[in-house]
């Protein structure tokens, strides 16, 4: 109800004694009122008070009602087929994932496959954990290197982490065997160097890494330059992969270090960086299987040659693969002993402007050779195959010999031809042309032309039914060819895939001699005139694994 004194309120006007009753009795009934909103106000108060009481207790058997559901519900889901799966099938999975997923640049981080796993479920944190295969792949990369000592501490807290995350990872690996890696390969900047040197936080990363050092199955070392190392025991090192961009330092040939261990088996050393005789470090010789070697610097007085090969071949009885580069011309003895590796399977060598002598081969005795590879500089003067090393090669060893890749404009046209008549028994083989120009030859080095594809194509008789001819190679299921412009006969390339890709009934002689299916042909990077697969399709071959880039 409306105040008969509304359009008063809020003004100077004064009451008269007659208004006066009036106005009290509009106050009264309006103290009556606020009583009445008071009482009501306390009511709605303990009706919220209560419906909080009540909305707490609904909360609570909620939460203990969810708890409940979900306690239900795990049980359904242990029947999901990864739940249902015992610890050591569980296990296994997890290490065949790590195999599939492993990068050799995976370093030790948050994101690495094993802390991921670790942080599925309680039940995968407690597997992994509990599961040393997990950590023994330790990849420590030292973070960017500081532009300026403005930035140094912040480098300095970053390989403080990774020394705790080290730590972590060589104990959680128990006492099995560690693949390390350790990538210090880009050189601090001039201004920061020493102070990189003297950092504390480096040298305990150092000393947590080396304290495994017992442990250690395969180790990678890629170093700018040498660092100092406290002395350690003698290793479980199987493999060594030395990838220094710096010269190695003499402390690497004099001192007690990891090479020395006995059951060292694999010794890389990628890039010419060795500046002193490879034969002076102090390494397990006879128990080396892998060995891959590229030479010393130029500044060195040391050049690697066949002849130092033989003296390495004469020290490592147990070698199985092996590359080397030549760093000159060097002639073998006549009177030196044929040296005898029986597990030798693999062997090669390097891009390089020097040859393999005459006579290295004859100084060698392998049985087991299976693979040969010559990535070969373009001789100035092609050889013919009476003075030719890797003729020599090829000659003693083509018998075995079963992949194998040279640049065939080593030689002349003649003796690539006889190279290829010892190759009876290769099933992949790979020619090069090397990256010189025809306009830097002397001579006439060989071509892969018409009469060198009619040699490897077989001959069949008129109704095209039967072998007449086997052809060279018999065997060859592969072939490769890097080669430069206009250097492959398109048509003689296509009768040759046509004749090799027949079936099997028709690819043998009279008395039992068998032409191998041919499986995969590719040009590399080479721009043919001609379609070359349309034409093959339109003669009705499969041309599924010909690949003509």
């Amino acid at each position: 109800m409306v105040s008969p004194f509304a359009h008063h309120l809020g003004t100077d006007y004064v009451l008269s004694d007659d208004e006066v009753p009036a106005i009290r009795d509009v106050i009264s009934k309006g103290e009556e009122a606020l009583v009445s909103i008071d009482q009501r106000t306390r009511e709605v108060e303990r009706q919220v008070k209560a419906l909080q009481r009540e909305l707490r207790a609904l909360v609570k058997r909620r939460v203990e009602k969810r708890k409940e559901v979900d306690e239900h519900l795990s049980l359904i889901s242990r029947r999901c087929p990864i739940r249902r799966v015992n610890d050591d099938i569980l296990i296994s999975i997890f290490i065949a994932f790590l195999d599939i997923v492993q990068d050799p640049s995976l370093r030790i981080s948050p994101g690495h496959p094993a802390i991921v796993i670790s942080h599925v479920c309680q039940r995968w944190r407690q597997t992994a954990l509990s599961t040393k295969l997990f950590w023994c792949d330790l990849y420590v990369r030292i973070p960017r290197y500081p532009t300026s000592t403005r930035s140094l501490e912040t480098w300095r807290a970053e390989v403080a982490i990774l020394n705790e995350m080290a730590e972590a990872w060589i104990s959680r690996s128990g006492d099995s065997q560690i693949s390390f890696t350790f990538d210090q390969s880009i050189l601090p900047p001039s201004e920061v160097i020493d102070a990189v040197a003297e950092c504390a936080e480096f040298q305990r990363l150092v000393n947590t890494l080396c304290s495994s050092s017992s442990r250690w199955k395969h180790l990678v070392l890629a170093f700018c330059r040498l660092q100092s190392r406290p002395a350690s025991k003698s290793t479980a090192c199987q493999s060594f992969q030395d990838t220094f961009q710096l010269l190695l330092s003499e402390r690497l040939v004099s001192s007690t270090n990891i090479l020395n261990a006995p059951t060292l088996r694999s010794l890389k050393i990628r890039g010419p960086v060795l500046s002193h005789d490879i034969m002076r470090m102090r390494i397990v010789w006879a128990k080396l299987e892998h060995l891959y070697f590229d030479g010393y610097p130029s500044e060195s007085s040391h050049h690697f040659d066949a002849v130092g090969a033989l003296t390495l071949f004469k020290e490592c009885p147990n070698l199985v693969t092996c590359h080397l580069n030549f760093q000159r011309d060097a002639t073998v003895p006549s009177d030196c002993a044929p040296i005898f590796l029986p597990q030798f399977k693999e062997l090669s060598f390097g891009y390089s402007s020097f040859h393999i002598p005459k006579g290295f081969a004859r100084s060698l005795i392998l049985p087991s050779l299976r693979k040969l590879e010559v990535y070969d500089h373009t001789a100035c003067m092609p050889h013919n195959h009476h003075n030719s090393g890797l003729y020599e090669f090829l000659e003693r060893f083509g018998a075995t010999l079963q992949d194998v890749t040279f640049n065939f404009r080593v030689f002349t046209q003649p003796a690539f031809h006889y190279s290829l008549q010892h190759l009876t028994n290769i099933t992949s083989l790979k020619l090069c042309s090397g990256p010189k120009t025809s306009s830097e030859m002397v001579g006439r080095p060989a071509k892969i032309d018409r009469d060198i594809f009619m040699h490897l194509t077989p001959q069949f008789n008129e109704a095209g039914t039967m072998l007449t001819q086997l052809p060279l190679c018999p065997s060859l299921e592969v072939l490769k060819l890097d080669v430069g412009p206009d250097m492959i006969p398109e048509a003689a390339l296509i009768k040759f895939i046509e004749a090799r890709r027949r079936s099997r009934d028709n690819l043998a002689l009279e008395g039992g001699s068998k032409v191998a299916r041919l499986r995969q042909v590719d040009c590399i990077y080479y721009i043919f005139r001609a379609d070359i697969n349309r034409e093959l399709r339109r003669r009705g071959v499969n041309s599924f694994s010909v690949w003509l880039s």
